[in-house]
């Protein structure tokens, strides 16, 4: 195996992400969040149980006056037969706090330096690759029919300021899925620009047609759950 492709064997890995464990956030600004549990199943999938092929010791807790918990962790994971040196992560999470009648009342919030933990810990894994199609904005859901494709977010916060791509078959606009039948969605591979109708039934259904080869009714192209371009 060349050397390349024995560095992305991890990565490749771990890097698609079913997106029933995905929800759409907007606050602090619009984005797709993932379920912490969820990327501690892939951990464990991948290097085995917490504490045998991965884990964590805590180097600091800082509590700020400002209500900014800050944690320091190093984190390893054993991959391959061989155990990761320690890598130390940053994560961190803001205390809450409640407005009551006409009294501002600040509230502590006890999960704050677990919280911040998690942080720190689905941070260090989205830097080993797990959920990188998230991360990396290849399937950045923006929970309106469509995909966040970078460089075309406006002020509006939606993708390509606001305005929601067609939906495929089932809005006329596209061709069926020549694997499961059902309408398809317009798609932009960020990795080159290129767009392609993809299955709304995605992950269930992973058939994709070239937009240009669409009148020609081109073979459905299986993608592995590894290589998913949207």
């Amino acid at each position: 195996m060349a050397g390349d492709e024995k560095n992305m064997t991890l990565w490749e890995q771990v890097c698609t992400t079913d997106m029933k464990y995905t929800k759409e956030r907007k606050k602090p600004y619009p984005h797709t969040d993932i379920n912490a549990t969820y990327m501690f199943k892939v951990a464990t999938e991948a290097f085995g149980p917490l504490g045998q092929g991965w884990g964590y010791t805590v180097d600091n807790l800082d509590w700020r006056a400002n209500g900014l918990v800050v944690v320091v962790l190093s984190l390893w994971h054993s991959f391959g037969g061989e155990r990761s040196t320690p890598v130390q992560v940053i994560g961190c999470k803001l205390a809450e706090y409640d407005t009551v009648g006409e009294r501002s009342r600040h509230i502590i919030d006890d999960e704050a330096p677990k919280k911040a933990c998690t942080d720190a810990i689905k941070k260090w894994l989205s830097m080993l690759g797990v959920c990188a199609d998230i991360y990396t904005g290849q399937v950045d859901h923006d929970h309106d029919g469509g995909t966040e494709t970078g460089g075309g977010r406006q002020a509006s916060g939606k993708p390509n300021g606001g305005t929601k791509r067609p939906e495929g078959a089932a809005a006329g606009g596209g061709p069926a899925c020549p694997k499961c039948g059902g309408p398809m969605r317009s798609r932009t591979r960020k990795s080159d620009g290129a767009a392609f109708w993809g299955c709304a039934n995605y992950p269930d259904c992973k058939g994709i047609v070239d937009m240009d080869k669409a009148a020609a009714e081109p073979p459905a192209e299986d993608l592995s759950d590894d290589n998913v371009p949207f």
